[in-house]
């Protein structure tokens, strides 16, 4: 594998989402590694699917888009991941992430181990390590990459799947923390931190885990982005919501796709909404973005950053610093 290019990971669940009348595939880390891809970088998926028929019609649907599925696994035992869409009672449709699937099983492999080793940045989240297997096999892959390797904690506080042991863990390995605003108030919760107002908290963050940008979401209200030398923020862009699904990790990639390229943050936090108001503008998670767009987001990524982002990593391994102060 030739790193001539930037190689970017999105590392985690796949699944399919089945409704009453219809499916759609996608999950975060293969949504990430799609608009990695439409950017310009090499988009990669590491997950696992079952060895069964929506396994199968998965892996193709990636290839077909351009995400390459080559470390996307098979599990012959547990099936391929899905959400099970139905109305309740009231009405109100019901989302289920269902349990024992292909993705709570990844395996620790050779493939896997290269990979690693290759990648410029990892995005992953905390819903891919509920289950103790995948959980341990994500740890190590973290470990594998270089120091060069930008490690990107996308956080989903979903269900119970998350536990404080996990999340500190997850953010002391990180170099980029992205979270949204409306977590803010539960993550400060589950760490035992005290917050303020949203600047001041979002510092504290920033600071506490020694991160080199925590990057704070606010729907069609923009982002704010805090290094240790810098707080930008970003309006955001307004638009005709249609679905909001993928506009988030259509964001993440942007973000990891400009720090890659040591953009000033300015820079970064327009491009990125940008991008994520044209996804929740359209319907779907891995949309077609046409060339003006695409131009727009992808510009000016070469300059040299204002806010601490020299352009590569710097990964202090898991102890790098003495615990979170509280």
């Amino acid at each position: 594998m030739e790193k001539e290019s930037n190689i970017m990971v999105g590392l985690g669940e796949v699944l399919w989402e089945i409704g009453p009348q219809s499916k759609r595939f996608g999950g975060g880390p293969a949504t990430f590694a799609y608009y990695a891809a439409l950017l310009g970088n090499r988009g990669i998926v590491a997950s696992k699917v079952g060895a069964d028929e929506l396994g199968t019609e998965m892996v193709e649907n990636f290839k077909k888009l351009g995400v390459e599925a080559d470390f996307v696994q098979t599990d012959e035992l547990a099936p391929t991941g899905t959400i099970t869409v139905e109305p309740d009672p009231k009405g109100e449709m019901t989302y289920t992430i269902n349990e024992e699937v292909a993705w709570d099983y990844f395996d620790w492999d050779d493939k896997w181990e290269t990979l690693a080793s290759q990648a410029s940045l990892i995005c992953f989240n905390s819903l891919s390590q509920r289950g103790p297997q995948s959980y341990h096999a994500i740890r190590r892959f973290l470990r594998a990459a270089s120091r060069e390797c930008v490690r990107i904690f996308d956080v989903h506080l979903r269900d119970s799947y998350y536990c404080v042991e996990k999340l500190n863990e997850s953010m002391l390995m990180a170099d980029v923390v992205k979270l949204s605003e409306s977590q803010l108030p539960q993550i400060f919760r589950v760490l035992g931190l005290k917050p303020g107002n949203l600047r001041a908290s979002a510092k504290l963050l920033q600071e506490n885990y020694g991160l080199r940008m925590l990057v704070l979401t606010r729907g069609q209200r923009g982002c704010m982005l805090v290094t240790e030398n810098q707080v930008v923020e970003h309006p955001g862009f307004k638009i005709k919501q249609v679905d909001e699904m993928g506009a988030g990790d259509a964001f993440a990639a942007v973000i990891g796709h400009h720090f890659l390229r040591a953009a000033p943050l300015d820079r970064m936090a327009e491009a990125a909404n940008r991008l994520a108001a044209f996804v929740a503008s359209r319907q779907g998670t891995m949309v077609e973005v046409d060339k003006n767009t695409l131009s727009q987001v992808t510009a000016s990524a070469a300059k040299k950053s204002n806010g601490g982002s020299n352009g590569k990593g710097n990964y202090r391994g898991d102890n790098r610093r003495n615990p979170p102060r509280q």
